[in-house]
């Protein structure tokens, strides 16, 4: 009986590696190219070294982003690793949009996150910081303005370490999803106020 079960495991896990083939690294490949069941995986856990709850407290803004590293998310094509998290955003003490609770939430995974993304750059051609250096790692996330649900922001993280912290450098750049207004409608406005460079401190 013993027997039958260890076959049966062992039966399992081989279909399971079979059903993610082949393992691709994450940051080399185009989404676009990759093959149906194949698995980017962040094998050299760049991914990781961004978990944890980082905070922006400044001029009336505060902005408490926490980010965990969720493996092997189908996206219906492939697998992937992939940053997905939650916001907490006031304004002068006045509780503007929250979605930590997002993260307890069984039933929202992956880019369903109101924070999500896994762009690996390893150069300074898009959304640089200042102190930006080619060759190290960066990560693109995005994060969904859920108020008006119509705009959306680009968040280039780069790691620093700033008087013995650890710290986040973050590039903001708001979008519309609405390219197209009629005579007289109002223009969307985002609810997240922040655009350039901001610096996070982790908690």
């Amino acid at each position: 009986m013993k027997s039958i079960y260890l076959f049966i495991v062992a039966l399992l896990l081989v279909n399971s590696i079979k059903a993610q083939s082949p393992v691709l690294a994450l940051g080399e490949h185009r989404s676009s190219t990759v093959a149906e069941n194949a698995y980017l995986k962040d094998l050299d856990n760049v991914l990781d070294t961004y978990e944890g709850t980082w905070l922006y407290d400044q001029n009336g803004i505060y902005l408490k982003i926490v980010l965990e590293k969720e493996e092997q998310y189908f996206n219906n094509v492939f697998y992937t690793d992939v940053l997905v998290g939650g916001i907490e955003y006031k304004e002068n003490g006045v509780e503007i949009m929250n979605t930590l609770s997002d993260l307890s939430n069984s039933n929202i995974n992956g880019y369903q996150h109101s924070v999500s993304g896994n762009t690996i750059f390893k150069s300074c051609t898009f959304l640089p910081v200042d102190d930006c250096v080619d060759g190290e790692a960066r990560v693109s996330i995005f994060m969904n303005d859920l108020v008006e649900n119509q705009i959306y922001y680009t968040l280039v993280l780069h790691k620093r370490e700033i008087n013995g912290q650890e710290a986040l450098r973050v590039y903001f750049n708001g979008e519309s999803r609405k390219f197209t207004y009629s005579e007289g409608e109002a223009r969307l406005e985002a609810t997240v106020d922040l655009q350039g460079q901001y610096v996070f401190l982790k908690q």
